[in-house]
């Protein structure tokens, strides 16, 4: 990855690789998904 300011945000989330996907509630919950998990996002989106 050339994009070093993109690897440190990974890193502070926990995660080396893509895809990483942050979802934050409307009351500031923040939940890190590492790697695709549909069910688990469309259970976090509300789909």
């Amino acid at each position: 990855m050339d994009d070093k300011a993109a690897m440190d945000e990974l890193i502070k989330l926990g995660s080396r690789s893509t895809p990483t996907t942050v979802v934050e509630t409307k009351g500031g919950d923040r939940q890190v998904i590492i790697g695709f998990h549909e069910a688990e996002l469309r259970k976090l989106l509300g789909l």
